[in-house]
């Protein structure tokens, strides 16, 4: 009933649709402009708004090399440098040619300016104080006023001597920076000790005093020849650029992506072979009972659990708990971990399921891509339920289950082309549907 809320979310939700079709960078930058991060930030500082602006692009170009390894891992890793406080340099907002800039001197190198003037150099740096790390010795050392020891004084004056080197350093960095003027300010007080003006002796003595008046205002340097770009050659290079940038589609064959596949081709497959279970079962399907069916199908598979019904009702029993979900005496009113440990059951017994019972792999990840054209790739993947491999190592069948209790024939024909999907990423020539609740098998062969 909110109207801020509801908007927001209405533009989440769509923005979560293109989340797995497009690059981080795509996805953040559609949500910065759609959410109107700019604006707020601009009316939130309303003086000053560069800087904000500015650590937007940054993140934004952070995401940048995330196109390959996705959202979720740049979300990741975002969320580890929060926590561990790593620091990142803020971005450096653009400034027009009569604005003035203040930076550190860290932050100043590889960039360059047409006037640089130091500040704040008369300022005494800080020295090594505190607990001290001898590298050396691998040993901590630390002081007790008055009580200070040789090998602490010594420390301290080693770590206070790579200070100072560290602080020439900064100089040069500083030094380096002007492309047409460096203005050093000489101070009344010459070069007073223990300051960073002190650090080094510039000679200013020796150089000519600057003449403000004589140099006359600061122009750019004019550019020469004349604009050549016209339409067509603005049309010609964005051909080009297009052509040059690698482009990858993904899709996935999964049932979350169902709607994509409604209408996938059905040709080169065999007539399906259907194994019949028992009669229709009043069991209620959800999307969380498949969720546990899952898990434990791949935990059996895996040998996490022994196979007999105590142990698999205590799992099933410690998943629903931490689903939030009561466990059910009833299947027909909810999730009932006796049903479905008896579904689990029931479903290794099955003579397709005993036959690749120690061959079958459960959770396989499978990739596959075309190329179309010169700049453009198809590509694909999905998470087999279960895979066997033969003894040369070549795919032999994948087994898919499903935990739908009663699936129309248009979900079942999904289902089949998913499948069929599968064994073309893997290679693989055969494929089953495995109905669990009903105990139907649906057997798959792609034509050679």
């Amino acid at each position: 009933t909110h109207q801020v809320a509801r908007e927001t979310l209405t533009i989440l939700r769509e923005l979560v649709r293109r989340a797995y079709n497009t690059t981080p960078f795509d996805i953040l930058s559609a949500a910065t402009e759609h959410l109107n991060v700019r604006p707020m930030l601009k009316l939130r500082h309303p003086h000053h708004p560069e800087r904000a602006l500015a650590n937007v692009d940054l993140f934004l170009e952070l995401s940048r090399q995330y196109s390959v390894r996705g959202l979720r891992e740049f979300t990741r890793d975002m969320m580890r440098r929060w926590k561990d406080a790593e620091r990142q340099i803020e971005g450096r907002a653009d400034a027009g040619a009569d604005a003035v800039q203040i930076v550190t001197l860290h932050t100043a190198k590889g960039l360059e300016w047409p006037v640089v003037i130091p500040i704040n150099m008369i300022t005494r740096p800080r020295g090594a104080s505190g607990v001290l790390f001898d590298g050396k010795n691998q040993v901590l050392l630390c002081k007790y006023d008055p009580i200070r020891t040789p090998a602490y004084d010594a420390l301290q004056a080693e770590e206070d001597e790579q200070l100072r080197r560290e602080r020439l350093r900064m100089w040069y960095v500083c030094c380096t920076r002007a492309r047409d003027l460096l203005a050093i300010p000489h101070h009344l007080n010459g070069n007073p000790s223990g300051t960073w003006f002190g650090e080094m002796n510039l000679r200013l003595d020796e150089l000519p005093s600057a003449e403000p008046q004589a140099r006359g205002p600061y122009t750019r340097p004019p550019i020469e020849g004349e604009n050549r770009q016209t339409l067509e050659v603005f049309e010609h290079e964005a051909d080009t650029l297009a052509k040059s940038t690698l482009q990858i589609h993904w899709t996935s064959p999964s049932a979350a992506d169902a709607d994509k596949w409604s209408g996938a081709p059905m040709g080169g497959l065999a007539d399906p072979l259907i194994v019949p279970g028992p009669e229709e079962s009043n069991v209620v399907g959800s999307a969380l009972r498949g969720q546990i069916l899952h898990k434990l199908m791949e935990e059996m598979l895996l040998g996490s659990i022994d196979e007999n019904l105590e142990a698999l009702t205590s799992r099933a029993r410690e998943l629903l708990a931490q689903l939030g979900l009561p466990d059910s005496r009833d299947a027909q009113l909810g999730v009932s971990s006796q049903e479905v440990c008896e579904t689990i059951l029931r479903t290794l017994s099955l003579a397709l399921v005993q036959q690749f019972r120690g061959k079958l792999v459960p959770e396989w990840n499978l990739f596959s891509s075309v190329q179309k054209d010169e700049s453009n790739w198809d590509a694909a993947y999905g998470i087999a339920d279960a895979i066997a491999y033969d003894d040369a190592g070549n795919p032999e069948i994948i087994v898919d289950w499903k935990s739908d209790v009663a699936p129309e024939p248009s979900i079942h024909k999904k289902h089949l082309a998913q499948l069929k999907t599968y064994l073309e990423m893997a290679g693989c020539p055969r494929g089953a549907l495995v109905y669990m609740t009903t105990g139907d098998v649906h057997e798959i062969a792609i034509s050679s």
